[in-house]
This record gives C-alpha cells, sequence and structure tokens, in this order.
C-alpha cells in the first residue's frame, strides 16, 4: 500500500514558503489540466493560480478550495518538469505524490494532464527513445484502476507509448518507444493519468516521462531507413512491369 504520510511535513512546508515567498517569473508553457465530463477544465499553469511552490518547473497542489475540483478533492499532486535548464542530458515530466479522493455517491472518472512546450532539442534531428513509468499504485477499491500513458511532439508528429493500466497494490510498469524522431527547435511532453475511483474512494500514483538517446542499434537501423528507400526502388525500377 503506497502511503504519503511521511510527506505530508514536506508538502505543507512547500505551501508554506510558496504563501511567504514571492514568485519568480512564471514559466508559462508548464502546466497541469484536470479533466472530469461534466466541468470545466482547470488549468494550473506554473507560478500561476493554483500553484503552491514558487520554484520554476514545479506545481504544487495541496487540499483546500484550490485542491478540489468536480467531484475530487486532490489531496496532493505535485508536477516536474525540467525543461527550463536548457537541454538536459534525460528529459523528464513527472507527476508524482498524486492522491486523489472521490467525494460523490458514485464511480467517477478524474484525468489529470502534465505538459512542458519547452524542452529543447538538438540543431539537427534527433532519435530518442520515449519512456513511461507507472512507479506506484494506490486504489481502496479493487474495481478502482489508474492509467499512466506518455506522449512527444514534435514536428507536427505526436507520438504515444502504450498506456499502463493497473489496479491495487500494483506498481513498477515499463513501457518504451524506441526510434522517435525530434526535429530541431523545441518539443513538447505530456503524460494522462486517468483515475477511475469508487464513491468515497481514494487513489494514489507516481508517473514519470523520460526521454533518453536512442539505443545504439535503433538509431544505426533507423540511419539505414534512407538507403533502404533507395534500394527498395531500384530493384522495382529492374523489376518487369507487371501485366494490366
Amino acid at each position: 500500500m503506497v502511503t504519503f504520510r511521511k510527506t505530508w511535513p514536506i508538502l505543507a512546508a512547500l505551501a508554506g514558503v510558496a504563501l511567504l515567498g514571492g514568485a519568480p517569473p512564471a514559466h508559462a508553457e508548464f502546466t497541469v489540466t484536470l479533466h472530469e465530463d461534466g466541468f470545466t477544465n482547470r488549468v494550473i499553469t506554473d507560478n500561476g493560480t493554483g500553484d503552491l511552490n514558487p520554484a520554476t518547473g514545479s506545481i504544487l497542489m495541496l487540499g483546500g478550495p484550490s485542491g478540489t475540483f468536480g467531484d475530487f478533492v486532490i489531496q496532493s499532486d505535485i508536477a516536474t518538469s525540467n525543461a527550463s535548464g536548457g537541454p538536459p542530458p534525460v528529459a523528464t515530466l513527472s507527476l508524482s505524490q498524486t492522491s486523489v479522493r472521490n467525494n460523490s455517491a458514485g464511480q467517477r472518472v478524474l484525468t489529470i494532464t502534465a505538459e512542458d512546450d519547452q524542452f529543447a532539442g538538438g540543431s539537427s534531428p534527433t532519435l530518442v527513445a520515449l519512456q513511461s513509468q507507472l512507479a506506484s499504485v494506490f486504489v481502496s477499491n479493487p474495481s478502482d484502476s489508474v492509467a499512466f500513458q506518455s506522449f512527444l511532439v514534435s514536428g507536427g508528429n505526436t507520438f504515444a507509448t502504450d498506456s499502463l493500466p493497473i489496479g491495487t497494490g500494483a506498481g513498477g510498469l515499463v513501457t518504451t518507444l524506441n526510434g522517435v524522431a525530434i526535429q530541431p527547435g523545441n518539443y513538447t511532453l505530456r503524460n494522462v493519468t486517468t483515475f477511475t475511483v469508487s464513491a468515497n474512494g481514494l487513489a494514489q500514483s507516481v508517473g514519470n516521462t523520460t526521454v533518453v538517446p536512442a539505443p545504439g542499434g535503433v538509431a544505426l537501423a533507423l540511419s539505414a531507413l534512407p538507403l533502404l528507400g533507395v534500394g527498395h526502388w531500384l530493384r522495382r525500377r529492374k523489376a518487369p512491369a507487371l501485366l494490366a
């Protein structure tokens, strides 16, 4: 069973710092969006309304009126992004210590989306591996579940890992999409956590999206694709035309 009891002092301290200290300039490209059918989406921007952590690249939601959305109370949620420091060796977008409670009389679905469009790519196309990890999960009812999925958007293309749906007591699942092509300039990372929670139920999770250089074998194989294409074209040129 996952518990966040030991983390409450840390979360409370962060909230206190946010209330006492002045916030730095907003990192407007990093957001967390709450969605439940029948309610208007709530978007929390880094250092904006509803974010209790003044640090750039970290969004903290913690109970209270600002943590109530639709039929849910967001008991705690910390989203982090390392996009603001320039091209990171390992790009990471995380939703950690997420704990939500359904206050309604029936099962409800809450979706929390973290997104940052300021991850820096290189000066030329780069092959990477997109990894999605649901590190830990707890749901208070066996019929409830948590699903996690990661996305990368670059050059008008969207790449997605397989979804990781798991239930009570499960965790540590990883899915990886190799050979993703990042175009020059900034790219977007997005992860989506979907909580299906029964009446008065509790769900908790930790999810991470990471981007690392593609494995050497994958990069080599993909770099040969243009040559394979030329070879296929030459074979078609030599082959006799098919009769109509």
